[in-house]
């Protein structure tokens, strides 16, 4: 085993006190309900009842426990127990969800698609249900390092349906919730029980201790998209015609102006005109990124432009391909993918929409929301393992940035990435090799001044 395995089934190993009385709980069963992955602890000494998170996704780094009857939570650190109020949690929406989950339990039928078989292999099960897509897409590059490096396990994904299209060929088995993923953070005992069915099947079962941003070191994202990054290797001789994508949302969009969220109040007082006034917001983002490829267009003129993503609110000129959707295919996701790996550049606002782009695409320009800078860092994918390049690839510019200079900023990554591979990239900054580099780097160097004039070349 490569690494250490928590119990699931037949029942978690883990340890807890009362917050209550301070006595040992008693492990009695699991639950995965959803999102969130607990062991069921009865106190014998109060009689209380308690949920608590296992070791997995962000419950690693805050285990809380729920009292079954009350609701209250506590958060479990080493061997204490303390009620949430009293703590200064940071990560404070992890146990608003698990909040919003309990409050709003149901029984409401979902269906359990069960495909593969085991090989004899110790069973360990990876959960990769979440209300977020990011979140859930980090679950699931978990898988990649288990299914590369650890051969003596049968690695089972649970997967909602948006990620089944993901699944690594050697998966032993893949369980698919049919459910959208705001499902996926309901606490819902029908699932529950088809899970606890599936698992009783098999018998003593692992669990997958899932890292909330697993490191690129243990993923390679063609695995999961059966679509290779683009090749650095490649940047000269296709700079002559580079490809930039914008990345669609309309859901938090690109703007002169941040959106500030409207009062309850204001909302029924606005209500009828809601609508028209997120179409004009959609359609002034729309407006800006015409205006960023044709500022763009001047100085890079044999650039293809495109625009992907959810949406397809407003049109585009004829020059700039539209390949956004209103309802998505498993064909259309890769063929994106396919896409962002030929692109030279991407941008778009910071989310989950971002996370594919980045793992694929040479570069990336991210527009930073005023509340999301906490976030610096996440929703982002890399392909690369070398920190000066990944350095260079990555811009994150204010979403209040305007389009002319985004443009520059854009230009500028396109001319200087051509030589800062040449300077910065780990193979040409070993201090023995130089000598037997000095004629090869200086090719180099040749080689992208060349590349640059051919992509500002009309």
């Amino acid at each position: 085993m490569c690494v250490s395995l928590p119990e699931l089934h037949p029942l978690p190993n883990i340890q807890a006190m009362c917050p209550y009385c301070r006595c040992a709980l008693v492990v009695d069963g699991w639950a995965i309900p959803g999102m969130r992955t607990m062991a069921s602890m009865n106190c014998l000494k109060c009689k209380r009842s308690f949920f608590i998170d296992l070791p997995a996704s962000y419950g690693l780094w805050i285990p809380l426990m729920l009292d079954k009857a009350t609701g209250e939570q506590f958060v479990r650190l080493r061997d204490s127990c303390t009620p949430l109020e009293q703590t200064d949690l940071r990560e404070h929406w992890f146990s608003e969800k698990l909040k919003l989950s309990w409050e709003s339990r149901t029984n409401r039928p979902v269906k359990l698609e069960v495909e593969g078989s085991l090989t004899g292999r110790r069973p360990v099960l990876l959960n990769c249900l979440d209300f977020c897509y990011g979140h859930a897409l980090y679950k699931l590059l978990n898988a990649d390092y288990y299914l590369r490096k650890d051969a003596e396990v049968d690695l089972i994904l649970l997967l909602p349906a948006s990620l089944r299209w993901m699944a690594p060929k050697r998966t032993a088995m893949i369980w698919t919730v049919h459910d959208n993923l705001k499902g996926c953070l309901q606490w819902n005992d029908h699932l529950d029980a088809l899970i606890h069915e599936q698992v009783a099947a098999i018998g003593p079962c692992s669990l997958v201790p899932s890292l909330p941003v697993p490191h690129p070191d243990n993923y390679d994202i063609a695995h999961f998209t059966g679509v290779q990054p683009f090749d650095l290797a490649d940047w000269n001789t296709t700079l002559a015609k580079p490809i930039i994508t914008f990345i669609w949302r309309e859901d938090r969009l690109w703007l002169k102006r941040p959106l500030v969220p409207l009062s309850a109040r204001v909302n029924r007082v606005i209500g009828r005109y809601i609508p028209a006034i997120i179409r004009q917001d959609i359609m002034g983002q729309r407006n800006r990124v015409i205006k960023l490829f044709t500022e763009l267009r001047l100085h890079v003129p044999n650039t293809q432009f495109s625009v992907a993503g959810f949406g397809t609110t407003g049109d585009f000129p004829e020059w700039i391909h539209d390949e956004r959707r209103e309802k998505i295919t498993t064909d259309d996701e890769r063929g994106w993918c396919e896409l962002y790996s030929r692109s030279h550049l991407v941008i778009g606002v910071l989310g989950s929409n971002m996370l594919l782009p980045t793992a694929h695409a040479a570069a990336s320009i991210i527009l930073m929301p005023q509340d999301r800078w906490g976030n610096l860092g996440h929703d982002i994918l890399t392909n690369s393992q070398d920190v000066n390049m990944e350095t260079a690839r990555r811009r994150f510019i204010p979403l209040s940035t305007g389009t002319d200079e985004t443009a520059e900023i854009a230009r500028s990554l396109l001319i200087s990435l051509a030589h800062f591979r040449i300077t910065c990239e780990r193979e040409n900054c070993d201090i023995e090799s130089l000598d037997s580099n000095s004629d090869r780097l200086q090719l180099s160097v040749a080689e992208a001044d060349d590349a640059i004039r051919k992509m500002a070349s009309a």
